[in-house]
């Protein structure tokens, strides 16, 4: 690479949460005593009540109920449990969140025009 460029690389902590396989008319074994539920009003769809469940660091599923998007955070991995639902026209559906957290590096090309520009703001972050 050219000596005019500065090859940085930057390392984080990132949180991925994404939606496992919806399970269609089920519901949970424990019923309401499965977790906390946090009602999220309205949801177009399974993908959507996911993101609300994503966005809670304590969400373990998201469940519907006809179009009624809960968050719920189980009280154990055994209280959330689940077995087939008795035929009803609510339509239930579960998806359990998979986490992952792990390191993500960044790399960024500067000129060393920009990393003089820049000096003070990347010496706060040991450049």
């Amino acid at each position: 690479m050219n000596s005019n460029y500065i090859f940085l690389v930057a390392t984080t902590n990132s949180k991925v949460c994404w939606d496992g396989d919806v399970r269609y008319n089920e519901t949970l074994v424990g019923g309401i005593n499965s977790g906390k539920f946090t009602d999220n009003g309205k949801a177009a769809s399974m993908d959507i009540c996911m993101q609300s469940c994503c966005k809670k660091t304590d969400c373990d599923l998201a469940f519907m109920i006809e179009d009624d998007c809960y968050s719920v955070a189980c009280n154990s991995k055994d209280s959330c449990k689940t077995r087939k639902a008795r035929p009803t026209n609510f339509y239930p559906r579960i998806a359990f969140t998979r986490r992952f957290q792990g390191l993500t590096q960044h790399f960024i090309i500067l000129s060393k025009a920009k990393v003089n520009l820049l000096h003070p703001i990347l010496s706060n972050f040991g450049f």
